[in-house]
């Protein structure tokens, strides 16, 4: 089961500038670790991006599974590169 997340930073490590205390975040924690089902959760700040502001938190914990799915679609598995294009027909899904 994915780890994500989605909350408001209450706290920041040492060197960390790409976030700010009360920014909305969402994530994906590392498989390899413990499950997000927790009132705090300890992030690094590279595996969490800006949460969209019209969108409830709970609900856009989900942003970052369908991201990743479609980046890997494009870039790993279509070995998609700067300056191509790319059609995506039929893009009624969550990942399209």
């Amino acid at each position: 089961m994915p780890f994500l997340v989605s909350g408001t930073v209450d706290a920041l490590g040492a060197g960390v500038d790409d976030v700010a205390v009360g920014d909305r975040v969402v994530g994906f924690l590392p498989m390899t670790g413990t499950g997000a089902a927790a009132e705090y959760v300890i992030a690094s700040a590279e595996i969490l991006t800006g949460a969209p502001g019209n969108i409830p938190l709970a609900d856009s914990a989900a942003f970052p599974l369908v991201a990743l799915t479609a980046w890997q679609a494009l870039f790993d598995h279509g070995k998609l590169t700067a300056g191509q294009r790319v059609l995506i027909n039929g893009a009624g899904g969550a990942v399209g």
